[in-house]
This record gives structure tokens, C-alpha cells and sequence, in this order.
């Protein structure tokens, strides 16, 4: 399975990490950048020639996975230019994606040269580690930063501060959402720590902590209830990774 969660790493990555939000944007309106998102998307990719026995399937897999890709993306923007965008659309988009993946690995593991030699290579350097799981903990890592704060802002769209685009001094203001998705961010990557740990009693103090700066918000029922559920799908989504990947 390291070459499969190898795969999918590599696709969080090229889907949200290199893909800045004006490309992002531009996308939408023109096709020239989301050609130029799907280059850039497939680059990571590059790395399997060392991977794999016969490069021309590294090669064909590579085209697949480019033409597939761009497909999808295209089907996606189109869809979305008629509708608002919301979170079905990405979850379907983020599953089509997922299963190229899946399904280039069924052919892609026959040929796969194995990780035995960077093993004995760490080794040899008093380095024992599991490959497997180093690459698990990196999937659950990246999957729970931009991808689940891009998924609960989409779920759950806060309003926008009025003073948000005001300036003091020449300084622009930071939002409340900015803040929020600072606060998530690190709420996530202490629960996979703590869990990581084997600590899971203690995640529970997260949470309070957590609560504890916004109680004077909670007043609001519109925000308490919006807090409440952003923070139970918050929490949701990080343990179902904990369980699938590291459990």
C-alpha cells in the first residue's frame, strides 16, 4: 500500500499546496490557467521514474493522469459556472481523482521496484523507520490542513467582518475568518499529536481551550450553533483520518 498512499500524497499536494488561489480563481474564467494548474499538478508525479521498472508505464500513467485530471477539472469549473460552488461538487471531484489513483495503482504496484533499498540505506545510517506509516502520518497531515479547512468553509460560510477591508494606518485588518481558520488548523494538528501520542483523553482539553476563547461569542446563537458544528466536523474528520490511516 506505500505506493498508493504514496499516490494520493503526492495528489494533495499537487491539487492544494501548489495551486495558489489566483490560479485558483483564474481557472474558472480562463483555460489557459487551469491547463497551466494541471502542468504544475502533474509535475510531483516526475518522481514514480524512480519507482517504477518500466518507464514507459511511468510515462503512459503520467499521461493518464494529466488528461484525467484536466477532464475532471474541466467538467468541474463548467458545472460550477452554472451553479454555486459547494461541497458535493468537491467531494465528487476530489472521489474521481481518488479513483484514478486507485485504479493506476492496481497496474502501477506490478512494477513498483519497492522500498528495500532506501530502508537498508537509512539503516545503514542507524536510521529503522516504517516507510509505510511515515507516509500515512504525511497523508493525514496535509489532508487536514487546506483540504478540511477548504471543506468546512465551504459548509459553513461566515459572514464577512464590515470592517475586514478597512485599513488603520495603512495596515489592512485580519478578518475573524482568517483567525478561525488559523485556530482550526492548529486545533487539528494538536488532536493528530496527541493521538500520535496515544493521549486521547487529552483532546478534550483542546476542545475546552478552544471554547474558552470564543465563549463571549458563543452569546450568539447564529455563531454558537456555526461554531458548534464547525468544530464537531472539525474534530470528526481528523480522528476518521487518525482511525483510517494510523490506527
Amino acid at each position: 500500500m506505500i505506493l498508493l498512499n504514496f499516490l494520493v500524497l503526492l495528489h494533495i499536494i499537487g491539487d492544494f499546496y501548489t495551486q495558489s488561489n489566483s490560479i485558483n480563481g483564474l481557472k474558472k474564467k480562463n483555460f489557459k490557467h487551469l491547463f497551466l494548474h494541471v502542468v504544475i499538478y502533474t509535475v510531483p508525479f516526475i518522481s514514480l521514474f524512480f519507482l517504477i521498472e518500466k518507464w514507459h508505464i511511468t510515462l503512459i500513467f503520467i499521461v493518464v493522469l494529466f488528461l484525467s485530471h484536466l477532464c475532471i477539472d474541466y467538467l468541474k469549473v463548467k458545472y460550477e459556472s452554472n451553479n454555486s460552488s459547494n461541497y458535493k461538487i468537491f467531494l465528487f471531484d476530489q472521489l474521481l481523482h481518488i479513483l484514478v489513483l486507485y485504479i493506476s495503482w492496481l497496474v502501477l504496484k506490478n512494477y513498483f521496484v519497492g522500498t528495500e533499498s532506501i530502508t537498508l540505506l537509512l539503516q545503514s545510517i542507524g536510521i529503522s523507520i516504517n516507510l509505510e506509516r511515515v507516509f500515512s502520518v504525511l497523508i493525514v497531515f496535509a489532508t487536514i490542513l487546506k483540504p478540511t479547512s477548504y471543506l468546512i468553509e465551504m459548509l459553513l460560510p461566515m459572514k464577512k467582518n464590515n470592517n475586514q477591508n478597512n485599513t488603520n494606518n495603512g495596515k489592512i485588518n485580519i478578518s475573524e475568518t482568517n483567525y478561525g481558520a488559523f485556530i482550526g488548523n492548529l486545533e487539528r494538528i494538536t488532536i493528530v499529536l496527541l493521538g500520535l501520542l496515544n493521549l486521547w483523553s487529552s483532546i478534550a482539553l483542546v476542545i475546552t481551550a478552544k471554547s474558552i476563547a470564543r465563549f463571549k461569542q458563543l452569546e450568539d446563537k447564529d455563531f454558537a450553533q456555526k461554531y458548534l458544528i464547525g468544530t464537531l466536523l472539525s474534530l470528526s474528520i481528523t480522528l476518521g483520518l487518525l482511525y483510517i490511516f494510523l490506527v
